[in-house]
């Protein structure tokens, strides 16, 4: 699509008010936002362009990996600056949390040590840790393990992103609902056939979304309606991707009138 400011205002012209704004991978740029000397400045002007044009960053999601079984401590350095970079870059866009993975080959002590590291950065940020759900099924593919990783790190600015694509295939997203409640504060809303990770369009797989949705409003659930559904749009001719971003906003309009109200 280009630029980040011609993705926003494509987003913006199909009726999107705010986005999530990925540094999970190094495309379109969009790394230049942590792995540059000049992120700060890079992410201040950005701020200014969606300021201008009326769209807000309500999430972000930090580069990958963080941390990763079996890595250097060179490569452990690295990641750990990346991953301040992207949340001191969340608080210049607007973003209320920044979304990071935890790492499943590794132990939940080391999960813990990692997440401990962030809390002075998240802190003077005031940025809230929104760690994502894995697609593992033995660590941090079900709801016990952050219960577990929550109530170790104990620190209000760590929470969860119910990755709903992700619980279908290792747990289901309602027993996550149930179980995490209030610590759920965002979401990756996506569909799948229960057994790939296949981040398509909600309602055109097998994910029962009405009983998801019924959970979340039951739990009181406050947060936004964030897609993570890019492989919709993989094989399409631009020309198409306007009226495909108005169909998602559409289905974002069906989707929060069943959350919230």
């Amino acid at each position: 699509l280009g630029t980040p400011e011609l993705v926003v205002d494509l987003l913006k012209e199909s009726g999107f008010e705010y986005f999530d704004f990925t540094m999970m991978f190094p495309i379109m740029g969009f790394e230049l936002f942590y792995n540059s000397d000049d992120y700060l400045e890079t992410a201040k002007h950005f701020r200014e362009y969606t300021d201008s044009i009326g769209i807000h960053c309500n999430q972000t999601h930090g580069c990958v990996p963080c941390i990763r079984k079996g890595a250097s401590d060179e490569e452990k350095k690295l990641w750990l600056e990346n991953i301040k970079k992207t949340i001191e870059v969340t608080h210049i866009l607007g973003g209320k949390y920044c979304v990071l993975h935890p790492a499943s080959d590794c132990s939940l002590e080391e999960n813990v040590s990692f997440f401990n590291s962030l809390k002075e950065i998240a802190h003077q940020n005031d940025v809230v840790i929104a760690i994502e759900n894995t697609l593992s099924k033995e660590l941090f593919g079900k709801p016990k393990d952050f219960i577990k990783l929550l109530k170790r790190i104990n620190d209000d600015y760590f929470k969860v992103c119910l990755d709903i694509g992700h619980a279908e295939i290792t747990s289901s997203a309602v027993k996550f609902i149930k179980s995490l409640r209030k610590d759920i504060v965002c979401l990756h809303i996506h569909d799948n056939n229960k057994v790939d990770d296949l981040h398509q369009l909600p309602f055109t797989q097998k994910v029962q979304f009405e009983e998801i949705f019924k959970a979340l409003r039951k739990n009181g659930y406050q947060g936004d309606i964030t897609f993570e559904c890019g492989t919709f749009f993989n094989n399409m001719p631009i020309s198409l991707i306007k009226d495909a971003l108005k169909h998602l906003h559409d289905i974002g309009e069906y989707i929060a009138h069943q959350i919230f109200e």
